[in-house]
């Protein structure tokens, strides 16, 4: 993939999952979905259990297996269309970051010979990111430090 068509996927992806950034900001955001949809709809045990052709105590041990984190994609599928709704899930960038701020680190990076992208440990102590808006990330010539540009323009 050509570096302009990768740019091009970054920023659609990154407005396609703006919500799930947002929401992955928060602490737990996915646990216990099936028991809170449930709930929130009033959709009985009983009723799911019958339409996935299951005991009622399967149910409640894959609401369990999701809190843990151990459940499978297709069975949140499975338990998501039983109760009308469909399962979506999204990989996010760690911290609020977009994809388009993840790409340029990596690619300066791998320019200054950092070792990994945004792996502050390994001596990406020159990347430096100035704001949080659409802008570009820049070599400061004097210091070979890295900045934000505002907008595809230099900071005043």
């Amino acid at each position: 993939m050509r570096n302009e068509d990768r740019d091009s996927a970054r920023r659609k992806l990154d407005k396609e999952l703006r919500h799930y950034r947002l929401a992955a900001m928060q602490r737990h955001c996915t646990q216990d979905l099936l028991r809170a949809v449930r709930q929130a709809l009033g959709v009985p045990v009983e009723e799911i259990a019958r339409t996935l052709g299951v005991n009622s105590s399967v149910l409640f041990e894959l609401e369990q297996s999701e809190g843990r984190g151990t459940i499978s994609l297709n069975s949140m599928e499975r338990v998501a269309s039983a109760i009308g709704c469909k399962f979506v899930y999204a990989i996010v960038p760690l911290a609020g970051k977009t994809l388009e701020e993840m790409g340029d680190e990596r690619k300066w990076s791998k320019r200054l010979g950092v070792g990994k992208a945004g792996n502050r440990e390994q001596g990406a102590g020159n990347l430096q990111r100035i704001g949080r808006g659409s802008g570009r990330l820049r070599e400061d010539k004097p210091n070979g430090k890295l900045s934000r540009t505002e907008g595809g323009r230099e900071p005043s």
